[in-house]
C-alpha cells in the first residue's frame, strides 16, 4: 500500500477500509483482530471524528500498517528535530496494542472453552 497523507478523519477511515478490503476481511473480523467493536470500525470508516489513538494503533497493528508522523515541510522524517524518538514510540505503542490484543484473544478463547465444557454432557 502506498503512503497516504491523513489530512482528516475521512482519509483515515478510507485508509482503514481499503486495507481491510485488500485483506478480504469483514468489519467483524477486523474488529476481532484489533480488539475493538464492529461499530467502532464502522464509525471510523465513515469518518467519525472521535477515536482514541490507542484504538487506532490496535487497528493499524491488525492491518499491518504503521503510523508515521513526518514534518510537512520536509520529505525526510529524519530532518525533524526529534524524529529519532518517533519510531521507538510507535513501536512501543504497537507492542502494547499487540499485547492487549493477544490478551483479549486469550480471554475470548477461555470463554469459548468454558462455554463448550458447560454445553457438554456432564460438563456443568
Amino acid at each position: 500500500m502506498a503512503d497516504t497523507v491523513l489530512s482528516d478523519w475521512t482519509k483515515l477511515g478510507a485508509l482503514a477500509r481499503t486495507a481491510r478490503n485488500e485483506r478480504g476481511w469483514t468489519q467483524v473480523e477486523t474488529a476481532q483482530r484489533a480488539g475493538v467493536s464492529r461499530a467502532w470500525i464502522a464509525r471510523l470508516e465513515s469518518g467519525h471524528r472521535r477515536a482514541e489513538l490507542e484504538s487506532i494503533l490496535r487497528l493499524f497493528t491488525a492491518l499491518d500498517l504503521r503510523l508515521l508522523a513526518r514534518a510537512s515541510d520536509s520529505g525526510d522524517v529524519s530532518d525533524a528535530p526529534e524524529a529519532g524518538h518517533l519510531p521507538n514510540l510507535i513501536a512501543a505503542e504497537a507492542a502494547v496494542a499487540k499485547s492487549r490484543s493477544a490478551a483479549a484473544d486469550r480471554r475470548q478463547q477461555a470463554w469459548q472453552e468454558a462455554a463448550q465444557v458447560a454445553r457438554s454432557p456432564g460438563g456443568g
